[in-house]
């Protein structure tokens, strides 16, 4: 889903990770030789950051990544960072290239890359995404496919190739979830679930079928959602060891939640408790194949399924009293998300308010751009029991709804 004001702008990235550091104006200006009058127009809008020079120098002065303060699309930015965005990305799954890696052995500006350079690739993708880094990840996707591409028609790198691209197009797929991008997350799972196949690996081909799964459900296909975790956890029957029980239960979590969104209350209760029991045999939260995968995640799931089933009461029970400090910020953001919704169902707005805005200022990007979170805003907008609060309009001007 895009539209104006869906994506952060530069100004408010740059406000955002000012204030993480703890730098005030003044002193984030005078680090890149500027007026304080300057950087404030730079955060409200009032004055545009068009030039890579000087967006690079705040990226340095506030120890982030280039691509952490640059949008998606950037209207008069460099056509340098176009190949850093999620229509690039478009443009690199759906070339030749990708269907055809043999394709890439002609290109010239590519650098072979060894079985430790892909791993690291494919773990630093994952991370980002982990982190709510979503802009970097796309940016790694894109500089990283076309690498990948040729590793596989090397012989002394072919498998782990095909291992790194399944994994990357999984990666991908969850990025372009977040960012709305439905169509091209399909095409990217079912992308990796062929890479996955190859391999023969029952982990990695359980990773994929949760990532199809999860695609689907995010499309609003939840029967089939259902019916291919049904037929993912057969081929997965035999797997014990923590990366196998990560990925079991990780697909029985999502076919809690579609089964849940389905109305299906007895399957939801089962697959839940069935990815309660690996959880106690794996005994830890850990993050096997970028699952984070544990007892803490399967009773993240269950406010989750209580919500959409309707025990909204439940939700927030479970929801208020869970210790997720130790989940990656992705987990922990959405699961605020989740808890908000249920406080607001609960007719307790403010509570869902001060959820909503804290989850922003962890993750703006995933925040912005989720379904609960326009669902809510809309909701409240609209109400005429209670005038919005200032923090209320001002959240539901950077959702881009009008105030």
């Amino acid at each position: 889903m895009k539209g104006a004001g869906l994506e952060l702008t530069i100004g408010e990235r740059v406000a955002f990770y000012r204030r993480r550091r703890g730098l005030t104006q003044e002193t984030l200006a005078g680090l890149v030789n500027r007026t304080t009058s300057w950087l404030e127009k730079v955060e409200g809008g009032r004055a545009p950051l068009d030039r890579i020079s000087v967006v690079r120098d705040l990226a340095h002065a506030l120890d982030v990544s280039l691509h952490d303060l640059l949008p998606d699309d950037i209207p008069g930015v460099l056509a340098e960072t176009r190949r850093q965005s999620v229509p690039a990305l478009r443009d690199l799954v759906l070339s030749y290239r990708a269907v055809n890696p043999r394709f890439a052995a002609s290109d010239a500006s590519l650098t072979p890359a060894g079985s430790d350079d892909l791993r690291r690739l494919v773990v630093d993708v994952w991370t980002a995404y982990q982190n709510s880094q979503f802009g970097y990840a796309v940016m790694r996707l894109n500089q990283g496919l076309p690498v990948v591409y040729l590793a596989q028609q090397r012989p002394d790198t072919k498998i782990a190739a095909t291992r790194a691209l399944a994994y990357l197009y999984q990666a991908a797929a969850s990025v372009l979830v977040k960012l709305g991008h439905l169509d091209l997350a399909w095409l990217c799972a079912e992308r990796g679930d062929i890479e996955a196949r190859k391999l023969g690996d029952p982990v990695t081909l359980t990773s994929l079928q949760r990532s199809i799964a999860h695609t689907l459900l995010s499309n609003g296909q939840f029967d089939v959602a259902v019916d291919v975790v049904r037929d993912g956890l057969i081929e997965a029957a035999d797997l014990t060891s923590p990366a196998g029980l990560s990925v079991t239960g990780t697909l029985m979590l999502v076919g809690a939640t579609a089964a849940a969104r389905a109305g299906e209350r007895n399957e939801a209760t089962t697959f839940l408790r069935h990815a309660g029991l690996l959880a106690e045999q794996l005994n830890h939260d850990g993050n096997e194949v970028w699952t984070s995968f544990g007892p803490t995640n399967v009773a993240i799931h269950r406010v989750t399924v209580a919500a959409e089933l309707g025990d909204v009461a439940e939700a927030v029970e479970i929801g208020a009293s869970l210790k997720v400090d130790g989940m990656p910020r992705e987990r922990r953001v959405r699961h605020q998300l989740e808890v908000a919704r249920a406080l607001s169902r609960l007719g307790r707005r403010d509570n869902a308010l001060f959820a909503l805005l804290d989850a922003e200022c962890s993750a703006p990007e995933q925040v912005r751009r989720h379904f609960i979170t326009h669902e809510l805003v809309h909701g409240w907008m609209r109400s005429t029991r209670t005038r919005p609060s200032p923090d209320l309009v001002a959240l539901a001007r950077r959702l881009g709804h009008a105030a």
